[in-house]
């Protein structure tokens, strides 16, 4: 396909059609911490993304700072507030721009209009996409790669050109790309790739320039955002522990990419042995792979690029130093345009042997399997209840999935299982506050509060920083009479988080319930200075009382 118009419009298409029916999926997963439970984005507070970590509007840490995915999240916000169709339009589009730009960039590379034109339609309709794809929380991924695409495209346009407009591109694309998600910091290894294998001279200006910013990103990461963002979790096992894992994890990523059957979420943090079949077997892949890249390096540059790529790409999450989990479907996203690049070269190598037709009717052939089953796949991520449910199948000892299962069931109604599941990610994983919390919230909803206290109370102890737990444990005193303890606890909140508006509020009741209207007044003016929205009753209530 000669006419690059058509090649995008076939791409965009494609896309758009296998994507179609997530449109009416809902939030799932990480998509209530990233957006439905996101109090800077319901409060249009977006500036507060530059400065915190991707989970503090919701109260919590995390090691992720991606303010260009947050943004996108407030795009959509304003435009369809709590709407989920509009979350996943677009998801849809960001990755059918990524798959355009890919096109573009393997076009600028190869110079072969057909392998670039296969390599993006595999790439757009492949289904162990549709982690990054049919869920909300996983946009980073084609938004990061877009822009590392960009940035690439720019990088050669500028070598071959030499116009500054073009480096200028490609550091604003690399910039975005490095704020959307941290894995694209491999991106100038991934350009010294193209220099190795063109045996092209890097040029300092054009590369040291993409230096100079990954070294700016890195410096603010360990000094001005050092704050904002939790380190990991200390992990038990060492690096020796953790290379058979490589193996079984890659093994596992070859017959997902080739046969992708059984996509699931959580594969979940473990070791493994170098006797394991499955590390024995990713042994073999590996070895088998680098020996027909190396051999073929110089005959067909592009095998040994698509080989290398895959493994630069795929080095970050490797595990080889701790990350959270073995492996995810949705970290091919970027591995996965190696994979494509072969298969697309493979498929031009028939029609060049005068076997056009059979390349035809395979590619297609191909193509309509994967696009099937990427339809199949997004019916996954439709509901919540069941993709826990499905998910349990799976991975029946993660605590993740028995938490959030619960979380279904509350949403359900059905508070008995909601509180077994809750029960359970305890058992798997004591430390989980957010497990006792909920716990604390299915039992004061069904008037069990002595239970409830318990909950909030241990939520509390790992936690000693969980506003809502505070919050609730205040509520729950007051209901079973206990109205000194809960102002204590309400107390304790204010001198923790002096901001906390809501915290006042409730004093304020507390207070005017005992009669004691002086603090009660003083206690609702600091909330309302606060910005808190008092409700008009309230302040009627407290009219005579104020001085």
């Amino acid at each position: 396909m000669k006419n690059p118009l058509i090649s995008l419009l076939l791409i965009a298409s494609l896309g758009f059609a296998v994507y179609l029916n997530t449109l009416n999926n809902k939030f799932i997963w990480d998509d209530e911490s990233l957006v439905t439970e996101n109090a800077y984005l319901k409060e249009g507070e977006v500036s507060k993304f530059f400065s915190r970590n991707i989970l503090a509007g919701e109260g919590k840490k995390g090691a992720f700072y991606r303010p260009v995915q947050m943004l996108t999240y407030g795009w959509d916000h304003a435009f369809w507030r709590m709407d989920a169709r509009g979350y996943h339009l677009t998801n849809i589009l960001l990755h059918v721009l990524a798959a355009c730009a890919l096109y573009g960039l393997i076009a600028l590379l190869f110079g072969d209009p057909t392998i670039a034109l296969l390599t993006g339609l595999f790439f757009v309709a492949h289904p162990v996409h549709t982690e990054a794809v049919a869920y909300i929380a996983g946009r980073a991924d084609p938004l990061a790669a877009f822009f590392m695409f960009l940035c690439f495209i720019f990088y050669l346009k500028g070598l071959r050109c030499g116009r500054p407009l073009f480096y200028l591109s490609m550091l604003l694309s690399y910039i975005l790309a490095l704020l959307s998600k941290e894995l694209s910091l491999i991106l100038p290894v991934l350009i010294l790739l193209y220099h190795y294998v063109w045996r092209e001279k890097v040029r300092p200006k054009a590369f040291f320039s993409l230096l100079a910013v990954t070294l700016v990103y890195l410096l603010l990461r360990v000094t001005l955002l050092k704050s904002a963002l939790a380190l990991r979790e200390p992990v038990s096992s060492t690096f020796f522990q953790r290379v058979p894992g490589f193996f079984v994890a890659l093994a596992g990523y070859l017959r997902l990419l080739v046969l992708p059957l059984d996509l699931h979420m959580e594969y979940g943090y473990m070791n493994f042995r170098f006797g394991d079949p499955r590390a024995v077997l990713g042994i073999l892949f590996f070895s088998a792979l680098w020996v027909i890249a190396w051999r073929r390096r110089s005959a067909v540059p592009l095998i040994f690029f698509s080989i290398a790529w895959f493994f630069i790409a795929l080095f970050p999450v490797a595990d080889l130093f701790p990350v959270n989990a073995y492996m995810a479907e949705h970290w091919l996203y970027l591995p996965s345009v190696g994979f494509f690049l072969f298969l697309g070269w493979g498929f031009e190598q028939l029609r060049i042997r005068k076997q056009g037709r059979l390349a035809a009717v395979l590619a297609v052939g191909l193509l309509t399997f994967y696009s099937s089953l990427t339809v199949r796949q997004n019916a996954y991520w439709k509901e919540p209840f069941e993709f826990y449910q499905r998910t349990l199948r799976y991975s029946p000892w993660s605590w993740k999935v028995h938490y959030n299962l619960g979380r279904a069931y509350k949403e359900l109604g059905r508070f008995d299982e909601a509180v077994a599941s809750y029960k359970r990610a305890i058992e798997i994983d004591p430390a989980c506050v957010e497990a006792y919390y909920n716990l604390g919230n299915a039992y004061k909803d069904t008037g069990r509060n002595e239970e409830a206290v318990l909950s909030y109370e241990k939520a509390i102890a790992l936690n000693p920083s969980h506003v809502n737990a505070y919050n609730n444990l205040s509520i729950v005193y007051s209901a079973l009479g206990r109205r000194q303890e809960a102002v204590a606890v309400l107390e304790r909140l204010i001198s923790l988080f002096p901001d906390y508006a809501k915290a006042y509020y409730n004093l304020a009741v507390l207070y005017f319930r005992e009669n004691r209207y002086d603090r009660a007044v003083g206690y609702c003016n600091s909330a309302a200075q606060l910005g808190y929205k008092v409700p008009p009753e309230f302040l009627e209530t407290l009219k005579p009382y104020r001085k």
